[in-house]
């Protein structure tokens, strides 16, 4: 196998109707993630909307020391499975002076939309010289047309600047 070699992961939703399960949603290769052939290691399946699940997939590639990630949702769209939201997250650096990550939570508001709202944390810290801050933001996404985009104004930046 090659480290470079992805699986290719698909989902279905299935739903009873007069008695018997059918199949409602389904999408052979969703997903498209993981390493040396295998699935990524950080996947969750996730209630994202109010009867609705999510895969939330953070997932990466590492090459000439630096670390490129993704924080990944998919979820059943009509009749297919399909990407939702991408955040890239760069994990770190070379000089592995910056590292950042992120998470996702899905927030009921009181909106009719098939999906909950997508609230985004991410931390951010740099170090220099031996000081250290650290950024917090968080940034909402709602589903429209198929897909999330950020609210406008939603970035929350609490205070940063923490030193060691």
């Amino acid at each position: 196998m090659c480290h470079a070699c992805r699986a290719a992961l698909g989902g279905a939703v299935y739903a009873p109707a007069d008695g018997v399960w059918k199949l409602e949603t389904a999408g052979a290769a969703a997903i498209y993630a993981g390493g040396w052939g295998g699935p990524p290691a950080g996947m969750e399946l996730r209630g994202c909307g109010e009867r609705t699940y999510c895969f939330v997939v953070e997932d990466g590639f590492t090459a000439q020391g630096n670390t490129d990630a993704s924080l990944r949702v998919y979820g059943p769209v009509g009749s297919s499975v399909r990407g939702l939201l991408t955040i890239p997250v760069e994990s770190d650096d070379p000089d592995g002076s910056t590292k950042l990550s992120a998470a996702v939570r899905f927030v009921p508001r009181a909106s009719r939309l098939p999906f909950f709202d997508a609230e985004v944390m991410t931390v951010r810290q740099k170090c220099a010289n031996g000081h250290c801050s650290i950024m917090r933001e968080e940034t909402v996404y709602r589903y429209r047309d198929g897909e999330y985009a950020e609210l406008q104004g939603s970035v929350i930046r609490p205070a940063k600047a923490k030193e060691k």
